[in-house]
């Protein structure tokens, strides 16, 4: 058994092959990762060798396991978990700057032979640094690639409801392929607001001229998720000479209460809170991108995405039908579509479908003049 790339991050997708076989034979494939929880993870292919004896993932249908059909990253994306339910669990990898993970793969032939594998998976990509930043006015991280590449536009990136630091990977990635990134936190995090409550956008461009400080000035593109696409479409409105470029996944078109207290603003301006209702967006720059899974079963983001759409009608929107609200960002992972008494809608390999899709699409628009 080979993979075509020892070590690729963990975003990109990887060749694997089973050769030294009769034609036609069965060969059941098993993969198997062990997450910062100490949790380990399986997934298992079931495919049939073509007529020179030789089982391409990339072209070779699992007709069992933990994943059915043509699917070359179907043996990462599928694995799941030993005990909890799949549906609810999130592989937890560990932080980006720890170094990459491994995925053991076994390849098991019908006469009982076995051959072995390694592939690991990292988020930062060579050269790439971090920096933690705990002040007065600011809770983030950021990512930096090597100075001497094709250094892009930065990002700054920030999650929704659950709080704290949960965009690390992304934005570890989002550096691997040559854009500065803060994952930001702006709640639930040592020094910030426990919950989300009168969260000023001030807050916010601080965290852009910081970014713009190590990078040597310029506008930054602005991702959010959930509950942070509000944030992320007011504050590209309310600050256009910080922001060219709105990314928001499973977004709200409109401002909500604070969280989970809904007697409370969610965002604060000027001292001012924000008013629930329509967001604007006639002052965003550099366009926006909205991703939405049709099956979003936590609020109706497809629909923001398409009023969004109405507003400006040179705004970009992906609907992706059968997915749910864990509709991004980078592929090739494990994921859940529920948790606790919360259903996300979707389901695991549709997610991970729109994935697939949606996270190239990001890139390119991130990367563009």
């Amino acid at each position: 058994m080979t993979v075509d790339a020892a070590v690729t991050l963990a975003d990109e997708r990887v060749g694997i092959r089973v050769t030294g076989l009769a034609a036609g034979s069965t060969v059941t494939i098993r993969s198997e990762t062990t997450d910062r929880n100490n949790i380990t993870w399986r997934g298992t292919a079931v495919v049939h060798t073509d007529r020179t004896g030789v089982a391409d993932l990339d072209a070779a249908p699992s007709t069992g396991g933990s994943y059915q059909g043509v699917d070359g990253m179907g043996l990462f994306w599928s694995m799941v978990p030993e005990g909890p339910d799949p549906d609810t669990s999130f592989l937890a990898p560990n932080r980006p700057e720890l170094g990459p993970s491994e995925v053991r793969l076994t390849a098991t032939a019908a006469s009982g032979a076995t051959a072995t594998a390694v592939a690991r998976r990292q988020w930062l990509g060579e050269g790439v640094t971090h920096r933690r930043v705990h002040t007065d006015e600011l809770v983030a991280d950021i990512y930096l690639p090597p100075a001497k590449g094709n250094v892009r536009r930065p990002v700054l990136i920030f999650g929704g409801s659950e709080g704290g630091s949960s965009q690390l990977w992304e934005a570890a990635q989002l550096a691997s392929h040559g854009h500065p990134a803060m994952a930001l936190a702006y709640f639930d995090a040592p020094g910030l607001p426990a919950t989300l409550d009168r969260v000023p956008l001030e807050y916010f461009a601080t965290a852009l001229r910081h970014l713009a400080a190590q990078t040597g000035g310029g506008p930054a593109s602005v991702i959010g998720y959930s509950r942070g696409s509000e944030a992320a479409l007011l504050v590209g409105q309310h600050f256009p000479d910080l922001v060219r470029g709105v990314v928001v996944y499973a977004p709200s078109d409109v401002v909500h209460a604070g969280f989970p207290y809904d007697d409370r603003p969610a965002w604060t301006y000027r001292g001012k809170p924000v008013p629930q209702g329509p967001i604007p967006v006639d002052k965003i720059s550099g366009g926006l991108l909205a991703i939405a899974g049709g099956d979003d079963q936590l609020w109706d983001s497809a629909g923001s995405a398409r009023r969004l759409r109405e507003r400006r009608p040179e705004f970009t929107i992906l609907i992706y039908p059968r997915a749910g609200h864990v509709v991004g960002t980078y592929p090739h992972v494990p994921l859940g579509v529920a948790t606790g008494h919360l259903r996300f809608g979707g389901t695991r390999a549709d997610d991970q479908r729109a994935r697939v899709d949606g996270w190239p699409r990001v890139l390119a628009m991130l990367a563009a003049p």
